[in-house]
């Protein structure tokens, strides 16, 4: 059976979610040091979540693309 639009769209947002928060991270703490967490929090805003901890941090899809945008 054929995937259906919502499924791919759900795919490729978990994909997405599993690949994107190494490099994500590497870019704040190379451009922001010690301080990079706080400014992926301000840069999300309450639109979008960073659960966890700093060295264990939890990102949602929205979170993550708002960074890189």
């Amino acid at each position: 059976m054929a995937l259906s639009n919502h499924e791919r769209v759900g795919k490729a947002l978990e994909v997405l979610k599993a690949g994107l928060p190494a490099f994500v991270e590497r870019e704040l703490k190379s451009a922001h040091g010690a301080k990079w967490l706080a400014a992926a929090k301000q840069v999300i805003g309450p639109a979008g979540k960073i659960g966890g901890t700093e060295s264990s941090p939890d990102w949602d899809a929205a979170g993550l693309l708002r960074v890189v945008w």
